[in-house]
């Protein structure tokens, strides 16, 4: 049976969530990439260059730190996915601060891929 011939659980949505941090820790860890691959560039008898290996070094592992707790996150999301169906009590899933903070999430996700979308036209528009 698929998902569409399914009663929708929290599971599911738990599952469906999880490709938001699968696909940050790819980026992460593209632009930590992007730093080791840069570091090749550096004049490192420059003072000044050393300093920037130095934060390329530290940023670029924090990154990959980072990407892989998304990716473990990702996962233990994914794995929730069969979670059984149960009562929710509505008067308590519609009350302000709850419809507040589905909003919010709501804003948040529009916001991060408007700011993805300017990041990525930024870089294409520096390759023309």
């Amino acid at each position: 049976m698929s998902d569409s011939d399914q009663e929708w659980t929290c599971g599911m949505g738990l599952a469906a969530g999880s490709e938001i941090p699968a696909r940050m820790a790819d980026l992460l860890s593209i632009m930590a990439r992007n730093l080791e691959l840069h570091q090749r560039s550096l004049d490192t008898s420059d003072a000044a260059a050393s300093e920037e290996l130095i934060a390329n070094e530290r940023l670029a592992g924090r990154m990959r730190d980072v990407s892989g707790y998304l990716e473990a996150l990702a996962g233990e999301m994914v794995g929730y996915r069969d979670l059984p169906a149960v009562p929710h009590d509505e008067a308590a899933l519609n009350t302000p601060d709850v419809l507040e903070t589905f909003h919010a999430l709501i804003a948040s996700e529009r916001s991060l891929a408007n700011l993805l979308n300017e990041s990525a036209d930024a870089f294409d528009s520096d390759e023309e």
